[in-house]
């Protein structure tokens, strides 16, 4: 009920009105809320935020540090480019990519740790588009959730953190090089690795030796097992954009061909249907598994 979501969940809120949201915290962990009207728009500008829920007991940590990693489209004098704001160009290929990124607001901040610190790190894709991936140089950094959820520790992947839009992860990391390093975190998900903030290793040292303290979040144990063998099954077939090979969907109900679809800026179908299914997807009991492939 408190999801936002104009139409389905509420009203929209009108402008220069207000409207309190009310809901329990029955969840620990890293969430965030942003603007369902226009999200294309809206969230594109930074209508959003984030959600930290403290675990009752929290992990033993010395730094716990938000790190918000964004993209904006700005002009030659920094300026946010509102006029392709929902073009049929960006929608019809990988979505509105910012040409620069920032965390936490800023380009490419130093964020200042001493040596043997332990670091909990909340990471944050609020963009539109871009996909993120993370490395940390000589750091190694251990995954504990993601998207909110506690999961089993495992290291972050030779390949780099992946996070598309909307997703979070939650790292702990052992800082152990020597005063006076510098580190980048750094996005190599599209061209060379390109560093997005620095891990500054002050002159102070905390201690030698690592932390003595378990690494993995409060309620990892209680993961549900997936049942597959008796999953509710269900095929979601996306298809469209500028460079697919989609000949017509249903819109409205009233199939349209390509042509027409661009007209009226449809250019994305799931199980041919270009807008809302009419239909769930599917129906799933309180408790089962479901498989979306």
């Amino acid at each position: 009920a408190m999801d936002g979501v104009p139409g389905l969940t509420q009203e929209a809120v009108p402008r220069g009105e207000t409207f309190d949201y009310a809901f329990d915290l029955k969840d620990a962990g890293t969430f965030w809320y942003h603007s369902h009207q226009r999200a294309w728009e809206q969230v594109a500008r930074g209508v959003y935020g984030v959600l930290i829920v403290d675990e009752a007991e929290p992990p033993q940590v010395d730094q716990d540090l938000l790190l918000v990693v964004d993209d904006w489209l700005l002009d030659r004098d920094g300026r946010f480019v509102e006029e392709t704001l929902g073009e049929l160009h960006d929608w019809g290929h990988g979505g509105r990519m910012g040409n620069v990124v920032t965390v936490n607001g800023r380009v490419r901040p130093d964020i200042l740790v001493r040596r043997g610190e332990r670091l909990r790190l909340r990471l944050l894709n609020p963009s539109n588009a871009r996909i993120l991936a993370l490395t940390f140089g000589s750091l190694r950094p251990t995954v504990v959730a993601l998207d909110g959820r506690p999961c089993r520790p495992h290291p972050v992947s030779e390949n780099g953190l992946l996070l598309g839009s909307g997703q979070r992860a939650d790292l702990m990391v052992d800082v152990d090089a020597e005063p006076g390093a510098r580190i980048a975190i750094a996005d190599q998900a599209y061209d060379d690795p390109a560093p997005v903030a620095h891990i500054a290793v002050g002159e102070d040292v905390l201690r030698e030796t690592p932390l003595d303290a378990p690494l993995a979040l409060p309620g990892v144990e209680a993961a549900p097992a997936l049942d597959l063998e008796t999953a509710v099954t269900a095929d979601l077939l996306m298809q469209g954009g500028a460079m697919g090979t989609m000949d017509e969907a249903v819109y409205n109900g009233q199939r349209m061909s390509w042509r027409d679809l661009v007209r009226v800026n449809r250019v994305w179908a799931f199980n041919g249907v270009a807008g809302d299914l009419d239909t769930p997807l599917l129906e799933v009991p309180r408790g089962r598994t479901a498989a979306v492939t």
